[in-house]
């Protein structure tokens, strides 16, 4: 009897340690989590195209393989990189999601260069549980050609579901730029945009990365 109740015991502690394990390796990662995991990945050297290693990376699908042999083929001068779409590694990049459906998701990667910051769009599909990348758009043009510092004061105003600085500049009233919180996160998955005083008075520090936006890395009420 007591031999039965020990085997019973040990059978349900099996199953349970099963079902643990089960449960962790089918957790789906969020696309963008993804996306961000692969693309550090990618930065570190974990990947290459070099050593054909890329070939390994489970977030690729076929299809986003034989795009990249094609593009590395058709290269005469070696050195592009399709997965960033450059000659160069990015110092840094954030992602976040555009489209979020259940089979199907687009995140959109801004990489940040010494000169320029630019975004690429990368599209996936779930295979099995699995986000896998389907296409790298690299596009043409980066947001600019020049990444220049910005540190102003002003008044936030929200216009159209977007923050905007009002601030001046000597002999230049009433100049604005849209804050873009594209790499703040509430948490880990979460995109963050802050709310303000409708006027409030503020301190931006961020990135000017087009003409009338600037990538924020801290604001301060004033």
């Amino acid at each position: 009897m007591k031999k039965g109740i020990i085997i019973s015991i040990f059978a349900i502690v099996v199953i349970g340690v099963l079902l643990i394990i089960i449960a962790t390796n089918t957790t789906v990662k969020s696309s963008d989590r993804a996306v961000s995991q692969f693309y550090t990945d990618w930065i570190n050297g974990k990947y290459s195209l070099s050593d054909d290693s890329y070939m390994h990376a489970d977030i690729l699908s076929e299809t986003a393989i034989k795009n990249i042999n094609s593009i590395v083929s058709s290269i005469s001068s070696g050195g592009y990189d399709p997965i960033v779409c450059s000659q160069d590694m990015p110092s840094s990049v954030e992602v976040f999601p555009i489209v979020n459906e259940e089979q199907t998701a687009e995140v959109s990667v801004r990489e940040t260069f010494e000169a320029i910051v630019k975004d690429i769009k990368v599209s996936l599909v779930k295979e099995n549980s699995l986000w896998k990348i389907t296409n790298i758009a690299c596009g043409d043009i980066p947001k600019q050609e020049v990444v220049t510092s910005f540190e102003k004061e002003g008044n936030v105003v929200e216009k159209n579901d977007e923050w905007v600085l009002v601030y001046e500049e000597p002999g230049k009233p009433a100049l604005s730029v849209i804050l873009d919180f594209s790499n703040w996160r509430c948490a880990d998955t979460d995109r963050c945009v802050p709310s303000f005083k409708q006027g409030g008075r503020v301190k931006v520090i961020g990135k000017k990365i087009s003409e009338n936006s600037v990538l924020v890395d801290s604001i301060v009420e004033l």
